[in-house]
């Protein structure tokens, strides 16, 4: 080996050691001054030391992928929906006590059952304890406040002697069918030998037995006049959204 291959052989061996902040090529001594031609550009050249390489400047941010499809709901938030249900449950337990609710209506007898009413002094009654006179717009609802209606009956001490009660309600009998405050046609289940074909029959009532032996059919509903100043008592209706 004559002196310029060790000198040279030398000066790369100590620039391997100390490499940190250069990107060299190290090679065997004797191989140094052979030619790289053969080698791929792609491949990093093997040496007796690690090469450093620094991280190039980061590009520009892509843009941004449209957002993927939506998950299924999480244990906490289905816990979360079930709770607040419970709460609105209670809330409107609290607000129609002593009532029945369906479709978020709370369907509710004046604190003094036995008291008989015209049709108009039955619209004042409800309004006066911040509902208004009720309506049926649904089987649903008919089925309810006839259940409702004869259990507070029975057990009203003025009145559970009694046959029978009739109660009035804000639906009217028009165009031979009963239709809503809003105009849409209610639900109707009418009582033997009703609808009644006079003029002035236009205002709607529930008749329904108390005792509970009286006969299943024995309970329906009727048009009748409203100046009648029989024993028809009120049955008010409140919206759940709304103070009672």
């Amino acid at each position: 080996m004559n002196a310029f291959t060790f000198f040279c052989g030398y000066i790369l061996l100590t620039h391997c050691a100390h490499a940190s902040s250069q990107h060299l090529i190290c090679k065997h001594v004797e191989n140094v001054f052979e030619s790289s031609e053969s080698e791929s550009a792609d491949e990093l050249p093997k040496g007796d030391c690690n090469d450093v390489i620094k991280a190039g400047k980061r590009g520009p941010r892509g843009f941004q992928g449209p957002p993927g499809p939506t998950g299924p709901p999480g244990m906490v938030g289905m816990i979360n929906e079930q709770l607040q249900q419970e709460l609105q449950n209670i809330k409107d337990q609290l607000k129609c006590s002593g009532g029945v609710i369906v479709d978020r209506i709370c369907y509710k007898l004046p604190r003094r059952v036995g008291v008989k009413l015209s049709y108009d002094e039955a619209e004042r009654m409800c309004i006066f304890h911040g509902g208004v006179l009720a309506q049926l717009p649904t089987e649903e609802s008919y089925n309810a406040v006839v259940t409702y209606t004869k259990r507070m009956f029975s057990i009203d001490i003025d009145n559970k002697e009694r046959d029978f009660m009739r109660i009035w309600l804000s639906s009217t009998f028009q165009d031979n069918q009963v239709q809503l405050r809003n105009g849409r046609r209610g639900y109707a289940s009418w009582f033997p030998s009703y609808p009644s074909q006079h003029v002035n029959n236009n205002r709607m009532g529930i008749h329904l037995p108390i005792k509970p032996e009286a006969p299943a059919h024995q309970v329906g509903m009727f048009n009748i006049d409203r100046g009648y100043a029989g024993d028809i008592f009120a049955i008010c209706e409140f919206s759940l959204d709304e103070n009672i």
